[in-house]
């Protein structure tokens, strides 16, 4: 899908060529990078906007079987909520950390509304 930044419409514009299941996207504004998970390898890859092509695939740790995935511009990281914990990836090599459990909560879906610089 070819996402219109401005609040237009979008457009269909090819196929990841992997499953994202239930797993969100996450969007690098200060790099204009798109970032995927694989459900089924759990995996992180960033996507062509303009052909939908997922490439640069990293393993993780993460469990990703429903997630939340953001990206926070000012350190560099992804963010991935898999329902009851939270995790940190970095993108360019996979390397995860898990940050804590949400404490009973389930959350799988994570928002970042940082100015982009």
């Amino acid at each position: 899908m070819q996402l219109n930044t401005n609040g237009g419409p979008s457009s269909v514009v090819g196929s990841l060529g992997t499953s994202i299941g239930n797993n969100g996207m996450a969007y690098d504004c200060s790099t204009d990078t798109l970032y995927g998970a694989d459900a089924q390898q759990n995996r992180i890859f960033t996507v062509d906007p303009n052909t939908g092509i997922a490439s640069n695939f990293k393993s993780t740790t993460v469990p990703f079987a429903s997630v939340g995935l953001e990206f926070d511009h000012s350190t560099g990281m992804l963010f991935a909520a898999t329902g009851s914990q939270l995790w940190t990836i970095d993108p360019s090599t996979g390397a995860s950390s898990l940050i804590g459990s949400f404490g009973g909560v389930l959350v799988d879906d994570l928002a970042f509304y940082p100015t982009c610089p």
